[in-house]
């Protein structure tokens, strides 16, 4: 650190945030949290040795029980002014040594400790309107005189109350929230540490105990890290913390996307999309047999009786087949439904075919019962209501060009002599 006859700007020598994001009009949740957020930021900056010496001056911003949930913290203890240099009168010259040079260190860590304190506060005070600060200013000296963590607590208390069923709401979403290996971790990881924050905003806590407790009900829920809960279950009590939690189940999760990829997600169901999609493809194989079999009773009209009953016991067979493979009872029920539709249509040509037997058989041409529609040709159909391009059952040899005046030696079916 800098010698104690060198001032130090702290703000624009260490902190990330020059300035805070200022908040327009009253305040609101969002915006006390954000102006918190960056003064937590700002404040880790600049190094010190209190507080297990891993988060700067991190404890001029949480509240002691909030600073003592950081893994591997003791408390934050502000340092004191030494008063005056007392050196006793029989002190040698090396003691004498050792006592300025230790009082000169405790006369800077805290004139440091002020300096860091004092520049917080000057961006807290810049970062909103004065009225909402009043309650916290002297005003003598327009300076902030309760403490950072006090001021933040008042601010969320008037203006953005928290009320107990919206902290247990936000906790049952936390807990109820699914998680997808495709998704970071991080995600849940921050919305247990937006929980916390909103509880310390309606001034409750929650333990390390419970913030572990919510990650796991999340996590065990997820079949691939069934393997990482057993472990994390059977690791030391001692051992088990915020920071020993996460990097625990990242590693797990890294480990899950070297065997399967980045996408192990879609590695885990793409069987499950192989089954669905060779279902799909006997499904719409069985709903192309239907149709021809609709086509087919169409051309009854002047053809002969066709007999029905392989197509009908083909979709009966592709029916029981799926059936008995074990496929998903969805499908078995596609199937059955279609195969009940193949049947229905076999019945009803079978009437037809019948009333047609009926009569001496199929009915002559001068017997044959109109089409609605003659407008378009059809190579395979002769006059009606598709052209050859549309029809769904060509025969072989079917030209798509045919037209009325040009039949390619088509059928001349249902043609009126002014069309043939």
């Amino acid at each position: 650190m800098a010698a104690l006859s060198t001032p130090v700007d702290y703000i624009t020598t260490y902190f990330k945030f020059t300035s805070l994001t200022r908040s327009v009009g009253k305040p609101t949740y969002e915006t006390i949290k954000s102006i918190k957020e960056e003064l937590k930021a700002n404040a880790a900056s600049v190094h010190s040795d209190k507080g297990g010496g891993n988060h700067g001056y991190l404890g001029l911003i949480l509240s002691p029980t909030a600073y003592a949930s950081i893994p591997g913290t003791i408390p934050f203890i502000p340092p004191v002014h030494p008063g005056v240099l007392t050196i006793p009168a029989n002190s040698t010259e090396q003691r004498r040594a050792i006592i300025q040079h230790t009082y000169q260190e405790n006369i800077r860590e805290y004139r440091e400790y002020i300096d860091v304190k004092n520049a917080l506060k000057k961006q807290l005070s810049q970062s909103m309107d004065k009225k909402y600060l009043q309650k916290h200013t002297n005003k003598q000296t327009s300076t902030i005189t309760d403490t950072i963590p006090v001021v933040l607590l008042s601010l969320y208390k008037r203006f953005a109350p928290i009320t107990s069923r919206t902290l247990r709401e936000t906790e049952n979403i936390v807990r109820d929230q699914v998680y997808s290996l495709q998704d970071s971790l991080e995600d849940v990881w921050t919305s247990i540490e937006d929980l916390i924050e909103l509880a310390e905003a309606a001034g409750l806590e929650y333990s390390e105990e419970q913030k572990l407790a919510m990650a796991l009900e999340v996590l065990t829920n997820v079949p691939d890290f069934e393997k990482a809960c057993i472990e994390w279950h059977n690791t030391l009590p001692a051992t088990q913390n915020w920071s020993t939690f996460t990097l625990h189940f990242e590693a797990a999760h890294d480990s899950l996307a070297q065997v399967r990829g980045t996408t192990m997600a879609q590695a885990g169901y793409q069987p499950m999309a192989n089954m669905m999609a060779s279902q799909y493809e006997q499904i719409e194989a069985l709903k192309r047999k239907i149709e021809d079999m609709e086509v087919q009773q169409q051309q009854l009209q002047h053809s002969p009786p066709v007999d029905h009953a392989a197509n009908n016991a083909a979709a009966a067979a592709a029916a029981a087949t799926a059936a008995a493979t074990g496929q998903d009872t969805v499908q078995a029920a596609m199937l059955s439904t279609l195969a009940t539709i193949a049947q229905q249509l076999a019945s009803a040509n079978s009437s037809s075919n019948n009333r047609n037997n009926s009569n001496g058989g199929a009915p002559r041409n001068n017997e044959r019962r109109q089409r609605r529609d003659t407008s378009k040709y059809c190579y395979t159909h002769g006059a009606c209501a598709h052209t050859g391009t549309e029809c769904r059952a060509k025969t072989t040899g079917h030209q798509d060009t045919a037209t009325f005046s040009n039949k390619m030696g088509g059928s001349t079916s249902h043609c009126r002599t002014t069309n043939a």
